[in-house]
């Protein structure tokens, strides 16, 4: 299986190939109990869970959550970094 990655780094987590969409609720539905971080989702909201930080890392557990149609913002702690190129190395 091959991986094909993207030219420019995701600006936000949603749209990241290394989130899974954890949970995606609606207005209309309950809250309920996260099994990934055991904290409470609440109705009109989604969350991602990151996939690219190490296994030892306390962050693979935490779901980031956001209003259902906003976009979620990328962690200071994200791993994914852009790498700049020098003019000489073109």
């Amino acid at each position: 299986m091959a991986y094909i990655v993207p030219n420019e780094i995701p600006r936000v987590c949603n749209k990241c190939p290394f989130g899974v969409c954890a949970y995606s609720m609606p207005y209309w539905g309950r809250e309920c109990v996260n099994r990934y971080d055991g904290e409470t989702d609440k109705p009109n909201t989604h969350g991602y869970r990151c996939q690219c930080v190490s296994v030892d890392s306390e962050n693979r557990s935490k779901v980031l959550r956001a209003d259902y149609d906003a976009d979620i913002e990328k962690p200071g702690w994200c791993p994914l970094k852009e790498i700049k190129e020098s003019e000489g190395e073109r």
